[in-house]
């Protein structure tokens, strides 16, 4: 895909997203609403609304996963341009850092019992 193509799923997204929000603010509303009306349980089935508000908040959540991916690809293909043109200099390489082995300290415990215990004369053969 293109910058421009990026751009455009950008723009689209965000209306999805505004969208999302205005439905859910409504039912939210209407949820409060049906609340605070006495007997309002004949009227309103709070687990069907309890589950589409779940619906919409995961579908908006989806929706803006997408943005933030799209707006991540839209900056890295703006520092490419940016490179090529040579008005932004080329990233320095990452360094990896070096993995050092530790150095395992020996146990105080176990040096002084050696050093505690009698030495066993050794038999000459």
């Amino acid at each position: 895909m293109t910058k421009t193509e990026y751009m455009n799923t950008i723009n689209e997204k965000l209306t999805a997203a505004e969208g999302l929000c205005a439905d859910l603010r409504k039912l939210r509303g209407l949820k409060k609403l049906a609340q605070s009306i006495t007997g309002s349980d004949a009227l309103v089935s709070f687990e069907a609304l309890g589950k589409t508000i779940a619906d919409k908040e995961a579908e908006l959540k989806a929706v803006r996963g997408e943005l933030q991916k799209a707006r991540r690809i839209v900056k890295k293909l703006d520092e490419i341009e940016a490179i090529e043109a040579g008005t932004a200099p080329a990233p320095a390489p990452k360094k990896q850092a070096a993995k050092k082995p530790t150095a395992k300290k020996p146990v105080k415990a176990k040096t002084e019992q050696a050093s505690k215990e009698p030495q066993a004369a050794t038999p000459a053969a």
